[in-house]
């Protein structure tokens, strides 16, 4: 009984190496497979990560040529508003000048019509 049951056990001890060999092996593929996976999943996410940054670039480039052209469009608003004010003080000073000589000439005028009708 002794050879036979020894026998039995070989046959079970091999039966058990060979599950466990098998098991190891399925468990390394899955860890292969799992790593596999996760490497995929980091590189999407670098992908991911970079597509969002130049998305992110391209607003901010985007925004800072619009505050750009707002700044310019201001800078041309207030220069315009500057002549036109410089304009006005030009046009006062005229209608100041003018006013004055129409004074000066009534005054004048006036003197020359009263100088002449006492000298007749």
């Amino acid at each position: 009984m002794s050879k036979s049951n020894n026998s039995h056990n070989n046959i079970d001890h091999e039966k058990l190496v060979l599950e466990y060999h098998k098991l190891k092996h399925e468990k390394e593929l899955k860890l292969l497979e799992l790593r596999h996976q996760e490497k995929q999943d980091h590189e999407k996410l670098v992908l991911e990560y970079h597509k969002l940054r130049h998305e992110k670039e391209l607003k901010l480039m985007e925004l800072r040529h619009r505050e750009k052209q707002d700044h310019e469009k201001l800078v041309l608003e207030y220069r315009k508003l500057r002549h036109r004010k410089k304009q006005d003080r030009k046009k006062l000073k005229i209608k100041f000048w003018l006013g004055l000589l129409g004074i000066i000439s009534t005054i004048i005028g006036t003197g020359t019509v009263v100088m002449i009708r006492l000298m007749m």
